[in-house]
């Protein structure tokens, strides 16, 4: 093996890593309520996407360089039709060629060559067709491959989506956090902007009938009493977006809580 080959294969294994890592935490954060940490996590997760799949696509023009022309030609040449007949649709008429189900397919595509290289590499060295008379890899195993993978990102999908949106019943009785407020340049005081960013998270993680209110600090720890109690769902969302969001140059860490139900 070259060292140009070694490092190419352990870029695209570093590539992988990263594509995979990133994107489980996109849903983890996603699962916490943590809007800001999952589009970071996100951002990695496409570079990630676009790079791996961009040395794809050049290995295999690189090696389509090396094919006879004769191999690449038709038996059988036949005219070319009318390139993409719906441009010449009258005006207004957008049929299935919407951007987003494009970008879906895109996305799509990208998977599976993703999860088609992994079965190759697990299965040994990739060889062409066009190359060797060696038939090509047998695709019922890439089938089910496949088929496992897409049930198995279904799944955790579903389940951080479940996790997101599920509503339930809140707990009669108080709640008192012992919040830490970490401060930069901040112009409100520690008790207003715990406040502020309870309200907003208290809206934001959709649990309308909750009052937090600030029961004093000491320096920078602040004491917040939440009432009535939120279920479990309910408080993965909102301590998420406390330990998330930065308010008037403030983060917030939640030191400890503890509940007195009625």
């Amino acid at each position: 093996m070259t060292p140009r080959r070694a490092l190419s294969q352990a870029t695209t294994v570093l590539l992988a890593l990263v594509l995979v890592g990133s994107g489980a935490y996109v849903l983890v954060y996603l699962a916490r309520w943590e809007w800001v940490r999952a589009q970071i996590a996100g951002l990695f997760f496409l570079a990630a996407l676009i790079t791996l799949a961009t040395g794809l696509v050049l290995r295999r023009i690189d090696g389509l360089g090396s094919i006879p022309a004769q191999s690449l030609a038709p038996e059988d040449p036949v005219a070319p039709a009318s390139p993409f007949p719906w441009l010449h649709e009258p005006k207004g008429s957008t049929h299935v060629f919407l951007p987003v189900l494009l970008g879906f397919g895109v996305l799509l595509t990208l998977i599976a060559a993703g999860v088609e290289r992994l079965v190759g590499i697990a299965a040994g060295p990739a060889t062409s067709p066009l190359r060797t008379e060696e038939p090509p890899a047998s695709w019922p195993g890439r089938l089910l491959v496949l088929v496992v993978a897409v049930v198995v990102a279904g799944a955790v999908a579903w389940a951080a989506l479940n996790l997101m949106t599920r509503e339930e019943e809140s707990i009669p009785g108080t709640r008192v956090y012992t919040l830490a407020v970490a401060e930069e340049n901040a112009q409100l005081g520690p008790e207003e902007s715990v406040e502020e960013l309870a309200l907003f998270c208290r809206d934001r993680a959709d649990l309308a009938g909750q009052e937090p209110v600030v029961l004093g600090a000491d320096g920078s720890v602040v004491r917040l009493q939440v009432t009535p109690i939120p279920g479990k769902y309910g408080t993965y969302r909102f301590d998420g977006c406390l330990r998330d969001l930065v308010l008037d140059h403030r983060s917030i860490s939640i030191l400890d809580w503890v509940d007195d139900p009625e």
